[in-house]
């Protein structure tokens, strides 16, 4: 009798292993799911990022040249590009 009785007991908590396993599961999938989100919105937003740093620096290296025309004549002469 008392043996059926710790079976029935193991079974039990046998059973609510499985349940807990099954919740951690389910977290871990959730889990996962936000993981992706997360990185697809930094992604997008590293990519925003970019192509803004990368026109805010054509926009500097055009203000450099056009600013400085003397000293780009000048780094042309010193290179024997321009006579």
């Amino acid at each position: 009798m008392a043996e059926v009785k710790e079976d029935k007991e193991l079974w039990q908590e046998v059973s609510e292993l499985r349940k807990e396993v099954k919740e951690i599961r389910e977290d871990i999938h959730r889990l996962d799911l936000k993981i992706e989100q997360v990185d697809k919105s930094l992604r997008d937003e590293l990519h925003r990022l970019d192509k803004k740093f990368t026109v805010l620096i054509l926009i500097a290296i055009f203000l450099i040249v056009f600013l400085n025309q003397n000293a780009l004549m000048f780094i042309l002469k010193l290179m024997r590009i321009m006579p």
